[in-house]
């Protein structure tokens, strides 16, 4: 599947699960998964999005879990997550994010899961993790690990987060 019609999910909006895994989407517009309010998982990894518009998970306020990883992301929209208060695990792991903004994380407190690994990040800043209160698990495989990133690592595992890097 390389692209989904814009009316598809309005017939269903009591659907609370979703996979559109292992595909070929190319981007998630606007709109596309308004009427999926129920929507609690959405799984769209393994494809080829490389942009997703930033009200595109406008309406999706139950979303609990949100599954990007290996994808063709290189950036996001600053706005993309303000909807999402109830996530709670994030993969954004196998894409192409070179910069981390905190702007993404702003919404997310009750973030509980975090997959950033196989990403070309050079660092991550610091200061996103004060937007994570409920932050657990921080999965930074396949990335280069600074002295800088060692440091916020060996700051986070105090604070009982495991940090899962090589």
């Amino acid at each position: 599947i390389r692209s989904l019609p814009q009316s598809l999910f309005e017939p269903a909006p009591k659907i609370i699960e979703m996979a559109l895994a292992h595909n070929k989407l190319g981007e998630i517009p606007r709109g596309l998964l308004d009427p999926l309010t129920k929507l609690e998982e959405l799984s769209i990894h393994f494809n080829k999005i490389n942009l997703i518009d930033k009200k595109a998970f406008q309406e999706l306020n139950s979303l609990r879990m949100l599954f990007l990883r290996n994808n063709r992301l290189s950036d996001l929209p600053e706005s993309l997550f303000e909807p999402l208060e109830s996530l709670e695990r994030l993969h954004l792991g196998g894409n192409n994010l070179s910069e981390i903004k905190p702007e993404w994380f702003k919404p997310l407190s009750n973030l509980r899961r975090l997959d950033l690994e196989h990403n070309p990040l050079q660092k991550i800043p610091a200061v996103i993790f004060k937007y994570l209160p409920s932050l657990k698990v921080l999965e930074l495989r396949g990335i280069p690990i600074s002295h800088e990133m060692r440091e916020m690592i060996t700051t986070l595992e105090r604070q009982g987060i495991k940090v899962r890097h090589d």
